[in-house]
């Protein structure tokens, strides 16, 4: 299926003479390998709200694994994207500042203003490498 949805939008944008290295797909970064003492401030201390996966048997996993689950679904997004030419951005949750997430994937304001760094980063160094 993400084969198929990559593969629409290279023919669309090729349609409209655009190119892959228009177009940046990124990797949501999870917070599941990162210490819970690392994770949040003093206000937030005893409260975890990661929201860990779930085994078939509706046992719900740890975070290795709720984290491994996650890594084989964004092996295959990620696998996809790459195979059609796209940039990639795939940063790395457990890299992130103190503070950056208050749940498995969603960034506080000192999380939010790293991803951007990240992003304005990756940009400008692949349209640098582009246009040489």
């Amino acid at each position: 299926y993400t084969n198929y949805q990559i593969s629409d939008l290279r023919k669309l944008l090729s349609e409209h003479d655009y190119s892959p290295n228009d177009v940046y797909f990124t990797i949501e970064p999870d917070s599941f390998l990162i210490p819970y003492e690392n994770l949040y401030s003093s206000e937030w201390r005893g409260i975890d709200a990661r929201q860990l996966m779930h085994d078939y048997e509706g046992n719900i996993m740890s975070l290795k694994e709720s984290h491994y689950i996650l890594s084989v679904y964004n092996k295959v997004y990620e696998d996809s994207v790459r195979s059609y030419g796209f940039n990639l951005i795939k940063p790395k949750g457990i890299k992130f500042p103190t503070y950056s997430f208050y749940d498995a994937v969603h960034n506080t304001d000192i999380g939010s203003i790293y991803l951007g760094k990240i992003y304005a980063k990756f940009i400008h160094s692949t349209k640098n490498k582009n246009n040489q």
